[in-house]
């Protein structure tokens, strides 16, 4: 599963793409029934950010593409026009680079980006701990290992680092 280091990176590879007009197919049937190429094709890409394990790309005239890629998604940049084998879900091309997207579980379009059930990212610049503790302090009879997936007190945290962290801070889930 991506977790929210992925996605950061993710979003920053898809940064070559900013300021340009992008050109976007759906390939995949599952994305080409969203009409999301009739509705982008042509738009400016005007920045790409990641929320917790969410990838917000923000186009011109207000309309953000969130991307959750669940257990098996992908993004990857290539040089314009390389050969690739099978469907991609989405692609995203500019003048020298485009994005595809591989097993693209949640792609919607939405008129304004709001995430109102994310709790604070934890890779946030700066992170926001106080909310962070208050957060998973709401329910002092919940295991903390459950408590650190709950998207809601905190974002980006997934069954990778959750372990991590509690093993470094010799906590049992």
């Amino acid at each position: 599963m991506s977790e929210g280091d992925s996605l950061h990176r993710a979003a920053q590879r898809l940064q070559v793409l900013a300021g340009e007009r992008i050109e976007v197919e759906t390939p995949h049937p599952r994305a080409a029934v969203k009409g999301l190429a009739e509705r982008l094709d042509g738009r400016r890409l005007e920045g790409v950010e990641a929320v917790g394990k969410n990838l917000l790309l923000h186009f011109e005239g207000g309309l953000v593409l969130r991307s959750h890629l669940r257990m098996n998604g992908r993004w990857r940049v290539e040089r314009r026009g390389t050969a690739r084998a099978g469907k991609p879900w989405l692609v995203l091309r500019a003048s020298e680079y485009e994005a595809v997207l591989w097993n693209g579980a949640v792609l919607e379009l939405v008129a304004k980006c709001y995430l109102p059930r994310l709790g604070p990212d934890i890779l946030g610049e700066p992170p926001d701990y106080e909310t962070m503790l208050a957060r998973l302090r709401t329910d002092p009879e919940r295991e903390v290992g459950d408590a650190l997936l709950d998207q809601r007190l905190v974002a980006g945290i997934g069954n990778l680092w959750k372990p991590e962290a509690l093993w470094e801070a010799r906590i049992s889930p």
